[in-house]
């Protein structure tokens, strides 16, 4: 895919050119850049040095001769093309680079955004600069970090056209305005049912999750012993006293709700559930034991 781009701004100029039309897995058919470690990079590098009968070894010879792996991969395992060369017993081509300057990077955009008319891709700025990715990616963080950089450093160049500093002044605004944290929301505040003074619970639950802790204070008093609890259906296993003499249970699966009617509005089928918990019960002929604990905390000791 490399290579391709070196020709073509994007994989669907490519097919055009080539007659083809670009399926939708299509950069898939390209010969994939994989590696199997740190030594099978090195022999890549080292059979491609052989076959080229060279002691000195650039990136672009490299990648030219279809290894497995390419250079800036050699170059992620190793710390370096650099390293990768040395431990390969190679030298450095003369005419690789360290570190290429923003000054020099910068002025490779601006040519670039002149020829165009309009603000590069990666792909465009590679393709015409001669760099790979990484140059303009890795050692800026992005390639938006790199324009930030390099539009604020041809802000200050005297040498930019009128029209130019314009068009890169009004890009590094959107950029910056883009990577704004948005202003969290502000807090809801939570709503409060009518007072009701029973034991810890100021108020009458308003929302399902209240009923649920109201229920789990109260259980023990009701007769259940809570085994597990879970967002999914049912929301709550339990077991039940059914023989308070010789302290016998039974399990029992619980939906919480509301208002005993949500089950039926939130599509909860009729079997999988024992009994529906809830803190009002306003649905005629349900098919389920429903117990309403608007009712049952009353008659339980804290009840005012």
């Amino acid at each position: 895919m490399n290579r391709v781009h070196q020709h073509f701004d994007c994989w669907t100029e490519a097919c055009e050119a080539a007659g083809v039309r670009p399926g939708r897995a299509s950069p898939g058919n390209i010969t994939p850049n994989f590696s199997k470690g740190k030594e099978h990079a090195l022999q890549e590098v080292k059979r491609v040095a052989a076959s080229l009968g060279v002691s000195a070894l650039s990136r672009r010879q490299f990648d030219s001769h279809n290894p497995e792996v390419k250079a800036c991969t050699v170059a992620r395992l190793w710390g370096g093309w650099r390293n990768a060369l040395q431990a390969a017993g190679l030298g450095v081509h003369p005419n690789y680079h360290e570190e290429i300057s923003l000054d020099e990077l910068a002025a490779e955009f601006l040519e670039v955004l002149d020829e165009l008319g309009r603000i590069p891709t990666l792909n465009q700025l590679v393709r015409r600069s001669g760099h790979c990715k990484n140059t303009f990616t890795r050692k800026f963080g992005s390639y938006t970090d790199f324009k930030k950089r390099a539009i604020s450093h041809l802000l200050d160049e005297p040498y930019v056209p009128k029209q130019t500093r314009g068009l890169i002044e009004d890009h590094l605004r959107c950029i910056r305005s883009r990577s704004r944290s948005p202003c969290p929301a502000p807090v809801a505040p939570h709503q409060k049912g009518r007072h009701l003074g029973f034991r810890a619970f100021a108020f009458a639950p308003t929302y399902e999750v209240e009923v649920v802790s109201l229920f789990t204070s109260v259980a023990e008093d009701l007769g259940f012993e809570v085994v597990s609890q879970r967002p999914a259906f049912p929301d709550c296993e339990a077991r039940r006293l059914t023989n308070p003499r010789r302290r016998r249970y039974e399990r029992c699966l619980i939906e919480f709700e509301l208002m005993s009617s949500d089950y039926e509005k939130h599509g909860h089928p009729k079997k999988g559930c024992d009994l529906i918990v809830c803190w009002k019960h306003d649905w005629k002929d349900c098919p389920i034991e429903v117990l309403e604990l608007s009712k049952e905390i009353r008659k339980l000791q804290g009840w005012k």
